[in-house]
């Protein structure tokens, strides 16, 4: 906003430029919400599960709107036009033009709002994103509804996908980024080029999702903090890509190291110009994901990048074999089920 003075016959005279056009910009953006979604405990009496199956009453974590308040929406504003959302915020930031699951809604019969986008609660995305990374695959594939995909959690996990491709030819091209034991590097890049080869078939798939879980640290808090940081965090997911395109000018592999504290969750990564970035990872979160698992005495690990790209494609192929899941909308109408999101535990 402009602010000018001017002197008429003696007189100052107060003249503020633009005020009506600042004014209806204000009550705009008062009538704009960004759509934030969280879990939300819900008791179901039983045989009340989407599929019936249950005899007991359970619990259940289902995905819904959240109310926020006007300091709530005025940062969800700021975050709105950030590059990266920063991750020391409670919310990540996801894309969609879905009209049901995004702030692209009516806010009166007549109009809609400009945003293409909402904000998971954070810890409600990590969730989601453990489950993708530590549930079993299968052959077979899996069967999930349509609009699933097109939900706030199915395009937040479906985010890294694309990037899966593009991370297997550099390795193809450059294996010498991996450093492992001939036999595994030999065993690795035959099921990368079968995947390739395989037009990214999900049996192909499979099999590489299975030959990189052997390869994966021996302390399982390190993996599964990088995976949930490539399928929760746009930042995390680019420093990753951009590293597979430069490493080899820059410093060997095992040179270029990531430090993790399995205290405090962080994960501390150099990047370009000496600057550290800090990621924080939920261990009590984590823990959950990891039954029957002792933590060791050990609290914190410099990982060379070798291990962590190792971790980032396994993640990677994750968010790719869930946008591969078999179609099942038609079986959803049949067995009418509803659209919620449910996750049971």
């Amino acid at each position: 906003m402009c602010r000018c003075l001017q002197v008429l016959n003696g007189h100052s005279l107060g003249t503020t430029y633009g005020s009506e056009t600042q004014q209806k910009a204000d009550k705009v953006l008062e009538k704009l919400k960004i759509a934030l979604f969280g879990l939300q405990a819900v008791e179901l009496e039983a045989g009340n599960t989407p599929l019936r199956v249950e005899s007991a009453p359970m619990q259940v974590d289902v995905l819904h709107p959240m109310e926020s308040t006007p300091d709530v929406q005025q940062k969800l504003l700021e975050l709105a036009g950030m590059t990266f959302v920063p991750p020391a915020e409670p919310y990540v930031r996801v894309y969609t033009d879905e009209p049901g699951q995004s702030s692209r809604t009516r806010t009166n019969p007549s109009e809609l709002t400009e945003w293409d986008l909402a904000f998971l609660k954070r810890e409600s995305a990590r969730l989601f994103a453990f489950a993708l990374l530590t549930m079993p695959w299968s052959p077979l594939n899996y069967v999930l509804s349509k609009g699933d995909r097109k939900s706030l959690i199915g395009v937040m996990l479906s985010e890294a996908g694309p990037s899966c491709v593009r991370l297997l030819l550099r390795l193809k091209k450059d294996p010498g980024i991996i450093s492992m034991e001939s036999g595994n590097s030999a065993a690795f890049l035959a099921a990368v080029d079968k995947a390739l080869n395989g037009k990214f078939a999900v049996p192909e798939l499979y099999e590489l999702d299975e030959a990189l879980a052997s390869l994966q640290h021996e302390v399982p808090e390190i993996p599964l903090m990088v995976g949930v940081l490539v399928l929760t965090n746009q930042e995390y997911r680019d420093l990753i890509y951009q590293s597979t395109r430069h490493l080899d000018k820059i410093a060997k592999p095992s040179d270029v190291e990531t430090v993790f504290n399995l205290d405090t969750g962080n994960v501390t990564v150099s990047g370009p110009f000496g600057v550290k970035h800090v990621f924080v990872v939920d261990q009590g979160e984590l823990l959950k994901h990891l039954p029957g698992h002792t933590a060791g005495q050990r609290r914190v690990f410099r990982i060379d990048h070798a291990t962590i790209l190792l971790a980032a494609v396994k993640a990677h192929l994750r968010s790719l074999l869930f946008s591969e899941c078999i179609d099942g909308s038609d079986i959803q109408k049949v067995m009418n089920c509803k659209e919620d999101i449910y996750l049971m535990s």
